[in-house]
């Protein structure tokens, strides 16, 4: 029995939106569970994922995002902030596939966004030593 009750595969890892379409081309074959947090819009019966804090937000869609399995999409021709937790896979292109959706207010996004941003980098930048052994 590991030390560890849960596996990395089972967190969601988070990531802007312009990380997740840099890692998704990187590693075209791979998918894993992911959070993000931006502007979700439906273009042309389609939605997509755009940065909060890019100037362009209302122009060219950025990422892909299905929900295929949600039981209750947003219906909104407006541009709403949302809260993405699922899994991003490449299907001809980068693909988000929700599991989690929350509606938030854009106050609540770009708290949300700094908050785990500044938790990502202070962790990039003090990884800690991995054990293979529990300590007793």
């Amino acid at each position: 029995m590991s030390c560890n009750s849960n596996s990395q595969d089972e967190l969601y890892t988070y990531m802007n939106v312009d990380k997740l379409l840099s890692t998704a081309e990187g590693q075209n074959c791979k998918s894993w569970k992911c959070r993000a947090v931006g502007i979700l819009k439906s273009v042309n019966g389609h939605f997509y994922l755009n940065d909060i804090y890019e100037e362009s937000n209302l122009e060219a869609p950025k990422l892909l995002v299905s929900m295929l399995y949600q039981d209750d999409i947003p219906n909104s021709i407006l541009p709403m902030t949302v809260q993405l937790f699922g899994i991003m896979q490449w299907i001809e292109k980068p693909v988000l596939l929700v599991e989690i959706i929350h509606v938030i207010n854009p106050r609540m996004a770009v708290n949300i966004q700094n908050s785990l941003s500044s938790i990502v980098n202070y962790y990039r930048n003090n990884k800690p030593l991995l054990k293979n052994k529990c300590e007793k």
